[in-house]
């Protein structure tokens, strides 16, 4: 996708007009015409500039997150890390199809792995500050050591998530912003490495498990 060659901040110009100005000769009453001066007008032009919000964005958009996440469901319980928040780094990069629809790839590195196609719907494409909602789907994994195995397991599955945030759009190249998420998964096989050797298996109990988030994000070209 060809990147969106870089838009300068808008400048909006007004132009004050000073009204005309008519003198006469004024005189006592005759017969005689009158005489009068011709009309003159004078014209200031002023040019004003104003700081406004950077021009609606099409085209490629990155981000990276930063922030904590806390799993929950009985999977997190019997891997015994989802009694404790941790923290996490997503790198995102796409591209805005249209100034309100954002399309894009995303990876995240937390006790889970995350990776998967996210699509973000902005509000107020034109303002400098701009609420958005976005869901993303994708596949995740994690490795689990020790109990119950003698070696380590490694779980993977599918997954969801929501999302909803707040950018600051500073200018045309960076912005910031907050955010909330939540996501719903179920790891479906499970790849066992003990004394050597590698197994795979189909999960046959299969549960849900879930994760809540928060965090900061930085934009390039929000």
């Amino acid at each position: 996708m060809n990147p969106l060659i870089p838009s300068m901040v808008l400048a909006f110009a007004t132009i004050g007009f000073a009204p005309a100005l008519a003198h006469a000769d004024s005189t006592a009453p005759t017969d005689d015409a009158s005489h009068a001066s011709a009309p003159q007008s004078v014209i200031a032009d002023t040019t004003i500039t104003e700081s406004g919000p950077p021009a609606q964005q099409r085209g490629f958009q990155m981000d990276v997150r930063g922030g904590y996440v806390h799993p929950f469901g009985k999977f997190a319980r019997d891997a015994r890390y989802g009694t404790a928040r941790s923290a996490f780094v997503e790198v995102a990069a796409g591209g805005r199809v249209h100034p309100r629809i954002y399309l894009g790839g995303f990876a995240r590195i937390a006790d889970v792995i995350q990776f998967g196609g996210e699509a973000i719907y902005y509000m107020r494409p034109a303002a400098r500050v701009n609420p958005w909602v976005g869901a993303g789907v994708g596949a995740e994994a994690t490795s689990i050591s020790n109990s119950p195995f003698s070696g380590s397991a490694t779980f993977v599955g599918p997954f969801g998530r929501i999302t909803a945030g707040v950018d600051a759009r500073i200018n045309h190249y960076l912005g910031i912003g907050g955010f909330i998420g939540g996501g719903l998964g179920q790891f479906t096989s499970v790849t066992i490495r003990s004394n050597d050797t590698t197994t795979d298996h189909s999960i046959r109990r299969k549960s849900f498990h879930g994760d809540l988030s928060i965090g900061v994000r930085f934009i390039l070209f929000p």
